[in-house]
């Protein structure tokens, strides 16, 4: 039945309810209609014949005394009025008699009614009869004669006539009683009857009512245990329902709803892990680039302070150019002081290309620096790409690095170039040197070409000059660019760190939910 119940929808399942309390009211009014159209044939019956059954039979009786009472007094009277009224009397009653047993006849004249109707109309015949007989020997004027048919002839066949005239009426009454006592039965049945409808219709009334409101009460506390449930994060339990009603929709609907939500705390807790292990990663990654970049910008401050000794180096070789021009210039009469000066020079050009090959090894180190800083903006980009919509801000700041570390590269390769100039020049001023020392005998004849040559030295020296102050700019740029990315690294430091904090958060957050197995989210 409850299986039942649940095919249909709540409408209808009160529809079922209503429909068998109306059936029963139904049946209920059509017993009570049916009892009280019989009670109202009974009393109808009751009053239609058998009153009109005893009042015939009654006024049978009457009729038969008033008959004989009325032969007793012609014997007494002498007035021929009155004579004439008792006959008159007479025969009226005997007629009366007549249509008193016709209705009685007419009323109720069939099975054991009938015999007795008969033997009253054959009792009534006889008494009819006598009677006549009577009045006859009466109208004869024979007091003794009449008197001997009243009491000899017309008693006996009075007496039996009264006898089978009484005989009908107890039976009549009989009837009437059990008629009665049959109705009050009849009535008594309905009011049984009645009430035994009355007790099963509030049975089946009661016990519809419980099975109806057990089918909607019960689903319903279902649906309201897996709210709970859902309310408390318990979505280890799968909700379902079998019903066909609006609350079984109501049970599928809220089982959808939890797989949905399942689904989707089980890819925020993925997700959840993923950004704190990545988070972790990203901020060893942030410590070691900040390491490595405090290390770069001591390298760089050690760069910036050799390449200014190397300046200070370069500006006093061009003074000592000046100089070796003012000795080329008294050459002629100082030739001693001349071979001195050569000296001087060949040991100044062996400074500078000593000092030059220092500058290359000092670019070297700047270029591997340039680069390892691009290594690691690289590796940055790639982190923060790994990070998502939080590794955004983390992405241009690595990609600003890089572009940084490419200008610092460049810079280095311009410097290389330039010292390579340089230390070609060098060399050339070498020899020439080297040649002046091995003709210092005719250097009074090549003075000019001397001195030539230490103009050519002077300019080479003044462009030394210009170019150590451009590698000292580039130092300046490069070391700037260092301290800027020393600074990001450390916004990116302060960045993961919220980061990895919120990763935290979110972790601690979809933990609140219980999953199917047993694990919480």
């Amino acid at each position: 039945m409850s299986q039942l119940l649940q095919t249909l929808k709540i409408g209808p399942r009160l529809g079922v309810a209503f429909a068998i309390l109306i059936l029963l009211l139904i049946a209920l009014c059509g017993v009570g209609a049916l009892s009280a159209r019989s009670l109202a044939q009974d009393l109808d019956t009751t009053a239609r014949v058998d009153i009109a059954l005893v009042r015939a039979a009654n006024a049978l009786q009457e009729r038969t005394h008033l008959v004989a009472r009325s032969s007793r007094e012609l014997l007494i009277v002498d007035s021929g009025g009155q004579i004439k009224r008792l006959k008159a009397a007479i025969e009226e009653s005997l007629a009366d008699g007549e249509t008193q047993l016709a209705e009685v006849q007419k009323l109720a004249g069939q099975g054991d009614n009938a015999r007795l109707i008969d033997d009253v109309k054959t009792q009534k015949a006889a008494f009819s009869s006598a009677v006549r007989k009577f009045l006859t020997v009466y109208d004869a004027g024979n007091p003794d004669d009449s008197r001997t048919a009243l009491l000899i002839e017309l008693r006996p066949v009075q007496q039996a006539y009264e006898k089978s005239v009484e005989a009908l009426g107890l039976a009549l009454k009989e009837q009437v009683e059990a008629r009665a006592a049959a109705g009050g039965a009849a009535a008594q049945r309905s009011v049984w009857l009645m009430l035994v409808f009355g007790a099963v219709g509030l049975v089946l009334a009661v016990s519809a009512a419980w099975i109806i409101s057990r089918s909607i009460t019960v689903p319903l506390q279902h649906a309201m245990d897996a709210a709970e449930r859902i309310k408390s994060g318990d979505l280890s339990r799968r909700i379902d329902s079998g019903a066909r009603d609006e609350i079984g929709a109501l049970l599928r609907a809220m089982g959808g709803m939890q797989q949905h939500l399942l689904g989707v705390i089980e890819d925020v807790q993925r997700c959840a892990r993923d950004l704190a292990a990545h988070s972790d990663e990203l901020a060893g990654g942030n410590t070691e680039l900040s390491t490595r970049t405090e290390r770069n910008a001591a390298s760089l401050q050690q760069t910036a302070s050799a390449v200014e000794q190397i300046a200070a180096t370069v500006q006093g070789n061009s003074a000592k150019t000046r100089e070796a021009s003012q000795v080329a210039t008294s050459a002629r009469d100082a030739v001693v002081e001349g071979g001195r000066s050569v000296e001087q020079l060949v040991e100044t050009m062996t400074r500078i290309s000593g000092s030059s090959t220092r500058i290359k090894d000092i670019i070297a180190v700047i270029d591997g620096i340039a680069f390892q800083t691009n290594i690691l903006a690289l590796n940055a980009a790639v982190e923060a790409a790994r990070a998502g919509e939080h590794g955004r801000g983390f992405a241009v700041v690595a990609t600003e690095v890089r572009s940084l570390a490419g200008r610092a590269s460049s810079a280095a390769r311009e410097i290389k170039s330039l010292i390579d100039d340089s230390a070609e020049r060098v060399a050339d001023g070498t020899r020439t040197v080297a040649e002046v020392g091995e003709r210092i005998g005719g250097i009074v004849k090549a003075v000019m070409d001397v001195r030539q040559l230490v103009e050519e030295v002077s300019h080479a020296s003044h462009e030394q000059v210009t170019g150590m102050a451009s590698i000292n700019g580039s130092v300046g740029e490069v070391d700037q660019a260092t301290q800027q990315n020393a600074a990001l690294v450390e916004e990116i430091a302060a960045t993961t760190e919220s980061l990895k904090s919120n990763a935290e958060r979110l972790v601690k957050a979809v933990a609140f939910f219980r999953l199917p197995g047993g694990a919480a989210a």
